[in-house]
């Protein structure tokens, strides 16, 4: 499938789902299927389920976020002394 077949069809999923451009670079990263939205986007029937966007959003954090550094128990210490 060509550049600009995948680009019609995240296009039309945007459209549909009213996805912001973001939501649509957020789901690209994610290797999500522009067809396959439909199945996630199912928050009416099934109120358990958030809406698309945040579904998107929560993935997207819990994937690429990184989390804190903590700093060893030493050096923890260290630095309340010092400031």
């Amino acid at each position: 499938m060509s550049s600009a077949a995948k680009d019609a069809k995240w296009e039309e999923a945007r459209k549909r789902y009213r996805l912001s451009y973001e939501h649509v670079r957020m789901a690209k990263a994610l290797g999500m299927n522009p067809a396959k939205l439909g199945k996630i986007a199912n928050h009416k029937q099934e109120p358990w389920k958030a809406p698309l966007p945040v579904f998107i959003e929560e993935c997207y954090r819990k994937q690429f976020e990184k989390p804190a550094k903590k700093k060893p128990p030493e050096q923890a210490a260290c630095d309340e002394n010092l400031g």
